[in-house]
């Protein structure tokens, strides 16, 4: 299997565990830094470039999306999904993630017990949430 680890750096522990791991197991492994990456669309579809190559022929990607890299970090993994690409996080998951209103909507939404939470639109509104 090909697959490509999105992260920035690739001597970071998480990552370059990740990456051993599945050299271990047999796989072709390549480190790419999302941050780095170039996304066309257009006439050729959805394509990915990295240092001035098209990324093809990936298998998967496991993205590791710091939060300072979230929404272009989401862009990346939504072109590979796009392209049929298998992620371990999806798009639209870590955005999700990172906005914790919309993470804890989504919680209690399928059934997942949340610290008891109020959200005001304007500050006047908060003693009555309180």
């Amino acid at each position: 299997m090909r697959i490509a680890i999105l992260s920035r750096n690739p001597s970071l522990y998480s990552t370059h565990s990740l990456y051993m791991a599945a050299r271990r197991r047999g796989h072709y492994v390549q480190v790419i830094d999302h941050a780095r990456c170039e996304l066309y669309m257009g006439r050729h579809g959805l394509e990915v470039y990295y240092q001035d190559q098209i990324i093809e022929r990936i298998d998967a990607i496991i993205p590791r999306i710091g939060a300072s890299a979230t929404s272009y970090g989401a862009a990346v993994i939504r072109q590979f999904e796009l392209n049929g690409v298998y992620s371990t996080v999806q798009a639209e998951a870590l955005l999700r993630s990172r906005d914790k209103r919309t993470c804890f909507q989504h919680l209690v939404a399928h059934g997942l017990a949340v610290p008891e939470t109020a959200v005001v639109g304007e500050p006047s509104e908060i003693h009555s949430a309180i």
